[in-house]
């Protein structure tokens, strides 16, 4: 395709594959590999590499000025160039095509053996992601290839200003799926997702290394990998002193496990941070949370040592039920607690954990995920029918046996507690606004210029009497503001006309959605008999209420259902009882991420090594 279109513009062009310059297979896993851990079927240590150590030598291209000269395949930016196209797959993708076995390892020719997921984690994806990054500025078009009948593209340019730009905002990544053989259906039954899957065991909302985002709308979207948008912008994004400790790795992952449906995860434990370090090659460890969002007083969280547990009896009888396959009670060695909804378990590295049957877990944890030292995986086997790799020399190496007895609930079952109380201003403020208004406060957000044509003149900044009617359009006289951000009515606090009383009817029902803390927010877009010229956006505010609104005009758009179009709204509504002093505040800006941006679609991966 690319031939002729040059053809087609009289150029000729010559084609290099680099893949014909590879080193040979067996000096490639000498070059790459580490001599530890060689021969560990599950683990190794991650690559410290570049793609130049799979070469022996480089192409020495010829320039001739009317022969275009393409270079193409993994490290073609090795080669001298003008001009460079990066073609990118998902990592999801390149996993499910080498478990698959329709790809190869990096450098790895067809004859060689089959491919294995563990080299892909280890050393191919560290080896691209540092070799991705170093070329980050330089790239002239990124082009994403899961679909490889319908490329898409974005210009270098414009990538690096819209990731740039994304690093001062919110912005969520495209959450995936994989499935385990002690998966459960919790999100399948109850949020319609993942149905083509066997599960929805793990539902990874971030994962650094592997995340992506989504760059476009629903009819065309680019997706390109989390870890350049931290290249690209690791101050911004991750702040100056994150970025001094941690350098351009996120630190920071978090997921979902669901085994409502399914079973216990295996008992695990992470690496302690030297052993991470000194064996494994990655600068920090994975210490972690658990925190429960479906659960009951009847399902249990493994966590820590029980006060008695004989650390040498439980050896045995783990490498019994791996070797032998016999089962053993794991009560008698690790504690259990009520898996609540909202209760917090604190899991530092080395300690022995794993949620029960029946929970949905939100996992939050530092970033290295790669390496779960299993104990004892209830003689569970994958769906080849082989039993579930067990980790007994590395797990028993880092387990942390002060993590015991009374110390694990006190230290690491959290519960909610106060951690200060104070008569702050605002808190005062709300407190008085709930009590007069209840929960549910009525707040009006309209353009500017509604005030303008329903009033004549710039909005007051007075309080107004309780007894005072809504302004005639074209009045002299601004209206003062009510309570609740209105002009006032002979009501102490406000409500929107009925339907009957209002000509034309209101549309239908409006939703919006405000990305700020603590608001719940719905909304009916309907005119006002005190603005006739225009319609107003009515906002169901939950507490605590925002009380300390600007009155500015800043102007924002808000996508809403029922309205064709985007209706431009001020936020000038301060909230507070009545006779109470208003203050002027600075604006406040508030950030939204369209929900196009990042459809929440994912794929059943199957991992059955590298997760719990």
């Amino acid at each position: 395709m690319l031939n002729s279109a040059l053809e087609a513009r009289g150029l000729a062009a010559s084609a290099t594959d680099l893949r014909a310059y590879l080193a040979p297979w067996p000096r490639i896993l000498e070059r790459t590999g580490s001599t530890e851990l060689a021969d560990d079927p599950d683990f190794d240590r991650l690559a410290e590499g570049t793609l130049v150590d799979l070469f022996d030598e480089l192409p020495v291209l010829e320039h001739t000025s009317d022969i275009v000269a393409l270079v193409f395949g993994p490290g073609a930016a090795l080669a001298p160039h003008d001009v460079l196209w990066y073609m990118d797959t998902p990592k999801r993708c390149a996993e499910a095509a080498v478990a698959a076995g329709t790809a190869r390892n990096l450098g790895q020719g067809e004859d060689e053996g089959p491919p294995t997921t563990k080299r892909l984690f280890y050393i191919d994806w560290p080896s691209l992601d540092r070799q991705r990054d170093s070329l980050a500025n330089r790239i002239d078009c990124w082009i994403d290839c899961q679909d490889l009948a319908a490329p898409a593209g974005l210009s270098g340019s414009v990538l690096r200003r819209t990731l740039r730009n994304l690093a001062a905002q919110p912005v969520r990544t495209r959450p995936t799926f994989n499935t385990t053989s002690w998966g459960g259906r919790w999100a399948q039954e109850k949020l319609g997702l993942n149905q083509d899957a066997p599960n929805t065991a793990l539902g990874y909302e971030l994962i650094a290394p592997e995340s992506g985002v989504l760059i476009g709308d629903e009819e065309a979207a680019v997706e390109v990998p989390l870890q350049m948008l931290v290249a690209l912008s690791p101050r911004e994004l991750l702040g100056a002193r994150v970025h001094e400790v941690f350098g351009t790795s996120f630190p920071v992952r978090f997921d979902y496990l669901d085994t409502v449906g399914g079973g216990n995860l295996s008992l695990h434990c992470h690496p302690r941070p030297d052993y991470m370090r000194e064996v494994f090659g990655w600068p920090y460890t994975q210490h972690e949370t658990y925190y429960v969002m479906v659960g009951g007083e009847e399902n249990k969280v493994y966590l820590g040592l029980c006060g008695d547990a004989d650390l040498e009896a439980f050896r045995r009888v783990a490498h019994e039920a791996h070797q032998h396959e016999t089962p053993f009670d794991i009560e008698s060695y690790v504690q259990t607690f009520p898996a609540e909804p909202h209760q917090l378990f604190v899991i530092p590295a080395g300690t022995p954990h794993g949620s029960g049957e029946g929970n949905v877990v939100l996992e939050v944890s530092a970033t290295p995920y790669l390496y779960s030292l299993r104990f004892y995986d209830w003689l569970r086997r994958d769906v080849e029918g082989r039993q579930r790799p067990i980790h007994l020399g590395y797990a028993f190496d880092n387990l942390a046996p002060d993590r015991t007895g009374d110390a694990v609930r006190r230290d690491l079952v959290q519960s909610p507690r106060p951690l200060r109380k104070g008569d702050h201003r605002a808190r005062r403020m709300a407190e008085r606004t709930v009590a007069g208004h209840g929960a549910n406060l009525l707040v009006e957000d309209c353009d500017i210029r509604t005030w303008y044509r329903g009033c004549g003149t710039k909005p007051s900044k007075s309080s107004h009497p309780a007894d005072s009617s809504p302004p005639s359009a074209g009045s002299a006289r601004r209206p003062a503001v009510g309570c609740c951000g209105f002009p006032p009515s002979p009501r102490s606090c406000p409500r929107p006309a009925s339907v009957e009383s209002v000509s034309p009817k209101p549309s239908p029902t409006a939703s919006i959605t405000a990305f700020r803390a603590g608001w719940s927010v719905a909304g009916t877009w309907s005119p006002q008999p005190w603005a006739p010229t225009s319609g107003t956006m009515i906002r169901t505010i939950q507490a605590p209420p925002a009380w300390t609104m600007s009155r500015r005009a800043t102007q924002r758009s808000f996508s809403m259902k029922g309205c064709k179009r985007p209706c431009r709204v001020n936020r000038n509504a301060v909230l507070a009882p009545h006779g109470a002093a208003r203050t002027r505040q600075p604006a406040r800006r508030m950030s939204l991420v369209s929900a196009r941006q990042n459809t929440p679609t994912g794929t059943g991966v199957s991992n059955q090594r590298r997760i719990c």
